[in-house]
C-alpha cells in the first residue's frame, strides 16, 4: 500500500451539495486549485464540477482513487454514518461543523482514526485566520482575562434548502452556531463544564429560536448569544482583570475581506482594520502532515465539545418542552 502523501490533499470528493457546499467549498478547492475529482448527492445536478458523481458514500469509496479525500457537507445527524465508512477505509476526511452530536459519536469517529491512521478534521475556518490569531496572541499576552463574551446572531434564518428549518436539536442554532464559540473556549483552555443554559426566546421556534449561554470557567466569565437576533453580529470581546476590552469582528467568518479590532481602555478607544485572505482555501491548504501533528489534541477538544453540545442540547430541549418565551 502506498503511504499517503505529507503535503496538501491535491483531490476531493464532496459529500453533499447544500448552499455552502456550492457557494463556499467547491469554490474554494478551485481557487486552490484542488481537484473535485467526485461528488455524492442525489439531488442537485445542475452547475456542478465537471466530477464523477455517487449516489453514497460506499459506491465513491469503490470508484475513487486512494489519494482522494473527502468533506462532508450534510447535515449533521448524517454525518457520523457518512464518516464512519470514509475512516474505516483508510481515507482521510473533513467534516462540517457540528462533526458529530454527542460524546459517543465522538468518540466512535476518534476509535476509528486510531485504527486508521486516516486524518479526521472538524472545519472550522476560523481557526485558520489573522483574526484567530490576534486573539490568541491577546489571550495570552493580556493576562489574566476576567471575561469572554461573543455573539453570533443573525436577523433571520434562511427560508429554504437548509436542514436548520429541522426541530431536531441537532439542527438548532444551538449546535449549527453555537459549536463555534465552544471551540474557541475549548482552544483557550476553559473547561465547557460550567457553561449553562442562561436563557431561550421563543424556544422551538427555528425561525425566531435565541439562546444565551453563560457561566465561570476558570475564573473567566463567559456571556454567549447565538441564534436570530434584531441584527447580525458576530464578534468575540475579551476583557482583562485591569478593565481593557479587545473585540475582534466579524469573528466566525471565512469570507475575505476586512476585519476589526477594538480595544477600549477607559475613556480611549482604537481601532485597527486586519485584512484576511479566504479561510476556506488556507484550510484546504493545510498539509496532511500538519493535520496529523495536531491530530490528537484536536480530537480531544472535538469530543469535549461534542460532549457540551449533547448536554446543552438536553436542557435546551427542557426550555422547548416547558415553552420558555
Amino acid at each position: 500500500m502506498t503511504a499517503p502523501p505529507a503535503g496538501r490533499f491535491e483531490a476531493f470528493c464532496v459529500v453533499g451539495l447544500g448552499a455552502h457546499a456550492r457557494t463556499k467549498l467547491i469554490p474554494a478547492l478551485e481557487a486552490n486549485r484542488q481537484r473535485v475529482a467526485g461528488l455524492v448527492t442525489r439531488g442537485v445536478r445542475t452547475h456542478l464540477p465537471d466530477a464523477a458523481v455517487f449516489p453514497d458514500v460506499e459506491t465513491a469509496l469503490a470508484n475513487l482513487p486512494a489519494g482522494t479525500a473527502f468533506v462532508i457537507a450534510t447535515p449533521p445527524p448524517l454525518h457520523l454514518s457518512q464518516v464512519l465508512p470514509i475512516l474505516r477505509a483508510g481515507r482521510d476526511v473533513i467534516v462540517e461543523k457540528p462533526a458529530f452530536a454527542s460524546r459517543g459519536e465522538a468518540a466512535e469517529a476518534k476509535e476509528a482514526v486510531v485504527r486508521s491512521g486516516s486524518v479526521l478534521v472538524e472545519a472550522f475556518m476560523h481557526r485558520h485566520t489573522a483574526l484567530y490569531r490576534e486573539l490568541l496572541d491577546a489571550w495570552r499576552s493580556e493576562g489574566p482575562i476576567s471575561a469572554f463574551a461573543a455573539q453570533f446572531l443573525i436577523p433571520e434564518m434562511p427560508t429554504s434548502g437548509t436542514f436548520r428549518n429541522a426541530p431536531d436539536i441537532v439542527c438548532s442554532s444551538l449546535f449549527d452556531m453555537g459549536c463555534y464559540p465552544l471551540s474557541l473556549l475549548s482552544d483557550l483552555g476553559l473547561p465547557l463544564a460550567g457553561l449553562e443554559i442562561a436563557g431561550v426566546k421563543h424556544a422551538g421556534d427555528p425561525d425566531r429560536e435565541a439562546v444565551r449561554l453563560a457561566g465561570e470557567l476558570a475564573g473567566v466569565k463567559v456571556d454567549l448569544r447565538i441564534g436570530v437576533g434584531p441584527a447580525y453580529a458576530n464578534r468575540v470581546s475579551i476583557q482583562s482583570g485591569n478593565g481593557r476590552s479587545t473585540t475582534f469582528e466579524p469573528f466566525f467568518y471565512g469570507r475575505p475581506g476586512e476585519r476589526r479590532i477594538t480595544v477600549e481602555a477607559g475613556s480611549d478607544s482604537t481601532e485597527r482594520t486586519v485584512l484576511e485572505a479566504s479561510a476556506f482555501e488556507t484550510m484546504f491548504g493545510v498539509s496532511r502532515a500538519s493535520w496529523i501533528a495536531g491530530q490528537d489534541a484536536r480530537l480531544s477538544q472535538m469530543i469535549e465539545v461534542a460532549a457540551a453540545l449533547e448536554r446543552l442540547g438536553g436542557s435546551l430541549a427542557t426550555f422547548r418542552k416547558n415553552g420558555a418565551p
